[in-house]
């Protein structure tokens, strides 16, 4: 199949540079212009053929494609032979007709890649759009980078307008962010435990330094036909087929990648009665040793760790940044050695006393000191009906997952974590205390990197490729609940007027981001690497092969009206300038211009390829 797919997305690519070309010969014939020639392929021709006054062929190398209109070379000739004659008094030649109408020639291959698309993008919408994750295109954030956190937007906010414009996806905050350097949101904390609220934020952002601003919301579902690792914290959890993970230490979670961020932080989760009431904390775990603690607290923290039966160095053991006395009340806060170089939350308050920690009462602050050298997970999951697991359409999609919570059950559920008698199973939702997450490494098999290392080692650049592998060797040790969570697939069916709105707006931007050195030429793709492309939308589906013939067709439309000569839009920018100055064009000195053009064009051309075959043979 992968040959199969491989011809269709090559021939899709030609259909494209076919039906470009085929816009300049028509329109060309519709002015009266003569055509010389008309290729599709560059180099020996493989294929010739004439047809009237016509030449057609195919060239050896089957990328891009012209075609020859009498006149457009300054060396063509009349059949006169009178050399003082120009370009302009060819006879049917390309000069020869009004500016107005080789302005019409010339736009007619951009415009033909424009009708294919919308023809394309019509086709996609009336047989039903396609099937994507819903943490592609919703409007819910699943994931937040710390800067953006700290200006007030967190995981399961809802994001209506992105600096100015609607807002369509995580996809939407990084390219604007990379454009812009900042990021201007308005939306509304959703009515998750309490009333929605409005909010807006703008803050400075830049993705090449700072990486991604966020990321979309998924559903986190488990699926039975991924089975658990042997090695994993929940293998004798008890999970079914649809089961959702939605809460986690005192959090709803909204993505794999938040999961993954609480995992990692040395986080313990307290219960603590504060003023008469219960209330959850989560408070950073620090080693001793960091701890600017006096000679009698210190004292008493090895008296507490005998209490505790805990071995080893006292400096070496997990605290929390706090003195607690023997019955669990906090008494002070306790600073860290280079506190003016790290940051350190301080969520607990004077006079609190810790009732439970990561869902384990404790009667002392030796039970709380033995608790906090690991860690243990509390885990909600709701049980999905099967109508809850249908494909939505993606309009509808944002506001079912908002309201997808039973929010009575699962806060009678959450609050119990901690209790002698816990809730462990209410409605929908089923608790799962006590869960011990573990390394990557200790979860999965080594045999799983393997591929990773193996690419990776291929790098020439020895820092890329160290840095690849230290990257890898890093992942092996990131804490894991060792479940393969999966996303709720949405119908993603805009008209087609909105694809071509979206796919002209990110063509344009990437055009403004490669001129304002935002992006790298590293990030595009030529020929082979658009092949490559559509082989994956083929191997994925009709839906998906579609989509992205009618987004490289508009890529195609716009990069040959931007004003650079040699393309469509610099032959077009000489047009206008003759009919502004109301001269005729000398065609030395334009030729003169065009010639450094046409080397950058091919170098550019020639560098893109090499990039592209690098990614197929190196990865």
């Amino acid at each position: 199949m992968t040959i199969i797919y491989f011809v269709l997305a090559a021939l899709a690519l030609g259909f494209l540079i076919l039906i470009h070309e085929l816009g300049h010969l028509l329109a060309a014939k519709a002015v009266g212009m003569s055509v010389e020639s008309f290729s599709i392929g560059f180099g020996p021709a493989l294929v010739r053929k004439k047809m009237g006054s016509v030449e057609y062929q195919i060239g050896a190398i089957p990328f891009g494609g012209y075609v020859r209109i009498k006149g457009m070379d300054r060396n063509d000739k009349d059949n006169s032979g009178d050399k003082e004659k120009t370009v302009y008094d060819i006879p049917e030649g390309f000069f020869s007709k009004s500016p107005w109408k080789r302005i019409f020639v010339l736009a007619a291959g951009p415009l033909a890649n424009l009708l294919v698309a919308i023809f394309v993008f019509g086709i996609l919408y009336f047989s039903g759009g396609r099937t994507k994750s819903f943490s592609e295109y919703t409007s819910i954030v699943g994931w937040v980078h710390p800067s953006l956190e700290q200006q007030g937007l967190h995981a399961g906010d809802q994001i209506f307008f992105c600096n100015g414009q609607p807002y369509s996806g995580h996809k939407m905050a990084f390219s604007s962010s990379l454009l812009e350097r900042k990021l201007s949101l308005q939306g509304q904390h959703p009515a998750y435990f309490s009333e929605s609220e409005a909010f807006s934020l703008e803050a400075p952002f830049n993705p090449n330094m700072e990486g991604v601003p966020c990321l979309g919301a998924s559903y986190l579902l488990y699926r039975g036909s991924d089975p658990l690792p042997e090695k994993s914290p929940l293998v004798d959890a008890g999970l079914s087929e649809g089961d959702r993970l939605v809460w986690m230490d005192g959090l709803l979670v909204f993505s794999g990648a938040q999961v993954s961020q609480m995992l990692n932080e040395k986080q313990s989760f307290l219960r603590v009665e504060r003023q008469g009431k219960v209330v959850f904390v989560r408070q950073a775990r620090v080693l001793a040793g960091d701890l600017t603690l006096t000679p009698y607290f210190k004292n008493e923290l090895i008296d507490c760790q005998y209490e505790a039966g805990l071995k080893g160095k006292w400096a070496s053991l997990y605290t929390l940044p706090y003195i607690i006395n023997g019955d669990g009340f906090v008494e002070s806060k306790v600073k860290l050695f280079n506190d003016e170089r790290v940051s350190l939350d301080y969520n607990l308050e004077l006079g609190d006393k810790i009732v439970a920690v990561d869902g384990i009462p404790v009667m002392s602050n030796a039970d709380i000191l033995r608790l906090v050298q690991d860690h243990r997970v509390s885990l909600i999951f709701q049980r999905m009906s099967p109508e809850q697991l249908t494909v939505l359409e993606q309009k509808a999609a944002d506001q079912a997952f908002i309201n997808s919570y039973d929010m009575d059950d699962l806060l009678r559920v959450a609050e119990s974590v901690g209790e002698e008698r816990e809730v462990s199973r209410l409605g929908d939702y089923r608790l799962v205390t006590r869960v011990q997450p573990r390394p990557w490494a200790h979860i999965y098999s080594e045999a799983l990197l393997d591929k990773q290392r193996a690419l990776a080692s291929k790098f020439r650049d020895e820092q890329e490729r160290r840095y690849y592998l230290e990257r890898i060797e890093a992942e092996k040790q990131r804490i894991s609940l060792g479940i393969p969570l999966k996303d709720l697939a949405v119908q993603y069916n805009p008209d087609p007027w909105v694809l071509m709105e979206e796919s002209v707006s990110d063509s344009l931007k990437t055009v403004k981001a490669l001129g304002m050195g935002r992006v790298s030429p590293q990030w595009l793709s030529g020929p082979v690497g658009i092949v490559r492309i559509l082989h994956t939308g083929w191997s994925v589906g009709i839906p998906e092969a579609l989509a992205w013939i009618g987004l490289i067709s508009v890529n195609l439309a716009v990069l040959n009206l931007l004003p650079i000569p040699v393309l469509d839009g610099g032959y077009i920018l000489l047009c206008l300038w003759e009919i502004l100055s109301r001269r005729r064009l000398n065609m030395r000195l334009v030729e003169k211009a065009l010639v450094p053009f046409m080397i950058l064009l091919v170098l550019f051309f020639v560098f893109l390829t090499l990039q592209d075959l690098s990614r197929v043979f190196v990865g």
